[in-house]
């Protein structure tokens, strides 16, 4: 197929997800736009872990080796009392011998520069707030702040937890009576949080910095307030001030009226909390500073007050729109992969439409997007809830630490299952070899796209198409497709 041949994809946000999402497309040859509402991309975020999660997509997409030189490998999480006095360790060695791979962290703002520097400058247009959206039979636009009109035949909302995609697609399903009152409701809000990362510091007087690796050092502090610190391979000191919030406080952060929200999580908010927080105890450094001289050591424009929400939305697609990563189930800390395993399925899919797909060939292949990551995802929020359950002076916690300092070395390893079964490949570039103790879970959008991706060499009717993949039993393996995902899909 040419491009003619092939849906045109906006994707409103330009995040991990949004860039990733630009990339697999620009591979497979497929036209996509990004619109972004800010008029800057800033580096803004802590740093991020990722492991075997995500290690042969990006060995496809060829990032892989950039992405090891500039991470550092994280084994442990240490969790300490106000005090600094050990607590309870959450070991990671597991996940390179279940998965293939350990965990490295990066910056945050560097693994979202690596990716969207493959994605060409002209397909990102910074300053393109959406402020509404139609779809029907023929198509979608997004109407844009700036008197704008963009149209193409799919729209991907990759635009975060306060997804303005979400917002005008709910709004209409809510008008017709087709929204549960689960995703009407608003966002529960357990924590906030201050993110930073200092410039580089020197290793005389952080000498953690010169550590191999990168353990995730978390302090339990009082008065329902806690921090985590990391190190990057840039000599930074990542940075997470969080606040357990009271049944109260949840209320307002959660409050969805914007004069509020706004009030809450503005540049006055965040300069509030860098108050709160500026002497809570951090390990690392002397061993006796407090955050306050990591604060004072990152630029203030790059100090974020965030929310440590979580929520799985029932609905993810409507007509010709669908939503990715954050906008569709906020978790912490899995956003950031999420989002990057969403964009692996969406695109596999994308890949196996022609130009002017009808809404039921969307349909079909937004339910098999839902259907392959749903369960994925509620395994992320699981794990999710219990790490966030270590980090607070509730009995509940206390009792959690005390269990996790008693497990024996094979439940560790039972708990890590789940979080390493997970480990997509994109199917229309190489594959590469699972290299896992654990067998990878079933991927149906590599699985039955490839079945496709053969049928159409010779038959392009989409019925043929979405006939084979009923012959596909997705628990058995991978199907035989011969070499056509090592074909270059522009020519395919």
């Amino acid at each position: 197929m040419t491009s003619q041949d092939r849906p045109k994809v906006i994707i409103v946000g330009a995040g991990l997800g949004g860039v990733t999402l630009g990339l697999l497309l620009e591979h497979a040859g497929i036209s996509y736009n990004i619109f972004e509402r800010a008029t800057v991309l800033k580096p803004l975020g802590s740093a991020i872990a990722l492991g075997c999660n995500i290690a042969a997509t990006f060995q496809q997409l060829g990032i892989w080796e950039e992405f090891k030189e500039n991470s550092k490998p994280t084994y442990a999480m240490n969790i300490s009392d106000h005090q600094r006095e050990h607590l309870c360790q959450f070991d990671f060695h597991a996940q390179e011998k279940l998965g293939g791979s350990h965990m490295l962290v990066i910056g945050r703002p560097l693994l979202h520069e690596i990716i969207r520097r493959r994605v060409p400058e002209e397909k990102i247009h910074l300053g393109k707030r959406v402020v509404s959206m139609e779809q029907d039979e023929n198509g979608v636009k997004i109407h844009t702040a700036d008197n704008h009109t963009y149209e193409g035949d799919i729209l991907v909302g990759a635009d975060g937890a306060y997804s303005a995609v979400r917002q005008q697609l709910y709004e209409k399903l809510h008008r017709d009576n087709k929204l549960s009152a689960h995703d009407y409701n608003s966002m529960p809000f357990r924590f906030v949080a201050l993110i930073g990362q200092t410039v580089p510091l020197s290793p005389d007087n952080f000498p953690e910095l010169l550590r191999e690796d990168s353990p995730f050092e978390c302090i339990v502090g009082k008065n329902n307030y806690g921090c985590i610190t990391f190190t990057t391979k840039a000599n930074a000191v990542c940075w997470q001030a969080y606040k357990c919030l009271d049944k109260a406080e949840s209320k307002i952060a959660s409050n969805p009226d914007a004069s509020v929200h706004n009030a809450e999580w503005g540049p006055e908010a965040a300069d509030q909390m860098c108050k709160e927080v500026y002497d809570l105890p951090f390990k690392g450094g002397s061993g006796n500073q407090t955050l306050g001289h990591l604060i004072d050591l990152t630029p203030k424009e790059l100090i974020s007050k965030v929310s440590f929400d979580e929520k799985v939305f029932d609905c993810w697609y409507s007509g010709r729109t669908v939503l990715l990563g954050d906008s569709k189930s906020k978790l912490h800390p899995a956003g950031a992969v999420t989002a990057i395993q969403d964009a692996v399925t969406l695109a596999n899919w994308f890949n196996i439409l022609s130009a002017k797909p009808t809404e039921e060939d969307l349909a079909k292949v937004f339910h098999e997007y839902q259907k392959e990551r749903h369960s994925t995802i509620n395994d992320r929020m699981r794990i999710s809830q219990t790490n966030s359950a270590l980090l607070t002076e509730s009995f509940s916690s206390k009792l959690a630490r005390f269990f996790l300092n008693h497990l024996p070395k094979w439940l560790v390893e039972k708990a890590a299952y789940d979080n390493v079964r997970c480990r997509p490949q994109i199917a229309f570039l190489p594959q590469v070899k699972d290299v896992g103790l654990v067998a990878a879970s079933p991927q149906p959008s590599l699985e039955k796209t490839l079945l496709i991706m053969k049928q159409q060499k010779t038959d392009t009717s989409l019925t043929v198409c979405w006939d084979a993949i009923k012959q596909v039993n997705t628990s058995s393996g991978y199907v035989d497709c011969g070499n056509i995902h090592q074909e270059n899909p522009r020519d395919t």
